[in-house]
């Protein structure tokens, strides 16, 4: 197997050799800042692989140009200086689609921000519906209770076989909240929604 980088890129892009770049179009988004990145679905190539229509499916994160604080992401807060920020880090995840792999449009997702998926956070009231007092269930029929995550990045997809069916089922990776009470400034393992 060899790889060949291609240089030719998206015509719809600033910079060259580029498939998709910031978002430049839409102030509001979540990818103004960088991209990255996850997992492309290849358009009904295996059985293992699956993207409806035809087109592939590329799955990214995004950071925005807000500032959060570099204490959040340390074990030891003190670390740095309580004001130190940082731009960026407080990344989503994306998908965008194409039908010949190299020119990309986004979807546009629920979040606000046109993310798919976003950090749990419990003050936002577009996510209360995933709180435990709103009886948001885990699969065992447990009442779910979801640590404030600081960012979700690094999206894969992976075809999960249940009996007749199959569906798809995202992992992603992501950061507990330590300033809100989250899981005490570790990484966590990836999240499967």
């Amino acid at each position: 197997l060899v790889w060949t980088k291609c240089d030719k890129g998206s015509g719809s892009e600033t910079y060259p050799a580029v498939s998709l770049g910031l978002n430049e179009e839409s102030w509001w988004s979540f990818d103004t800042a960088h991209v990255g990145l996850g997992q492309v679905m290849l358009p009904m190539s295996t059985p293992a692989v699956l993207a409806e229509g035809g087109v592939y499916l590329m799955y990214y994160m995004g950071g925005t140009h807000e500032e959060t604080f570099v204490s959040s992401y340390l074990d030891d807060p003190t670390a740095v200086p309580d004001d130190a920020t940082i731009k960026g880090m407080n990344l989503r995840v994306g998908v965008a689609m194409s039908q010949d792999g190299l020119t990309w449009g986004r979807v546009e997702g629920d979040d606000p921000t046109g993310a798919i998926m976003s950090p749990y956070d419990r003050s936002d009231p577009n996510m209360k519906w995933m709180s435990a007092e709103a009886g948001y269930r885990d699969d065992d029929n447990s009442l779910l209770q979801l640590d404030e995550e600081l960012y979700v990045g690094w999206p894969e997809v992976v075809v999960h076989h249940i009996g007749e069916g199959a569906s798809n089922v995202m992992s992603v990776n992501s950061f507990a909240n330590t300033v809100k009470g989250g899981g005490g400034g570790s990484t966590k393992p990836p999240a499967f929604y």
